[in-house]
């Protein structure tokens, strides 16, 4: 239960002080981000520049909020998770399967991805693996709920005005502020 304000100004001590370079966030909810990138800015702080948040085929829960405030406020997004804890490896025959060295040791997978619609999704993928024709994921049931985020491609080409955040080995960016766009960095 710390307060905003005192993370926020330790951190940005952190950065003055050149023990760190960058700042970054990692599953909160968008709301809870952009108060956090308001204070910053409020202050003159060093402000978050990327979050790590909970994304993948499975779960895409966060292209309601956060993807659009990321884009926004030029955040990247490095998603935790993006094989749905080895579900879209290709390596489980089905949902609940324990067959796998990481599905066996592994409890949370079946806590967050229990839905028969998320099994539907690594088969529309495993399907996709040897087709040509596009994937074409199967509407889950919540797909009535989600807003118009979810039918949106994240990560448009650079041909369409976007460029992805350049950062050299120093890990110092190369482009400005007003240059950075939303990209999706996929850790497999």
């Amino acid at each position: 239960n710390t307060p905003m304000e005192e993370m926020l100004a330790a951190l940005d001590q952190l950065v003055t002080q050149g023990k760190i370079r960058y700042i970054g966030a990692s599953s909160m909810y968008a709301w809870q981000f952009q108060r956090s990138l308001s204070i910053s800015e409020r202050n003159g702080w060093a402000r978050f520049v990327t979050m790590q948040n909970h994304y993948n085929l499975v779960y895409r829960e966060e292209e309601r909020e956060m993807m659009p405030l990321c884009e926004d406020q030029g955040i990247g997004v490095i998603p935790w998770s993006p094989l749905a804890r080895g579900m879209l490896a290709g390596t489980r025959s089905k949902l609940g399967d324990s067959s796998t060295a990481r599905s066996s040791s592994d409890g949370l997978d079946q806590i967050l991805y229990d839905q028969p619609s998320d099994w539907e999704v690594v088969e529309a993928v495993k399907s996709s693996s040897t087709s040509t024709t596009p994937l074409r994921l199967p509407r889950s049931s919540s797909a009535s709920k989600r807003s118009r985020f979810s039918k949106r491609r994240i990560a448009p080409t650079p041909s369409k005005g976007w460029k992805p955040l350049a950062v050299e080995r120093s890990g110092r960016h190369v482009s400005s502020s007003s240059e950075r766009r939303l990209r999706i960095i996929s850790l497999s």
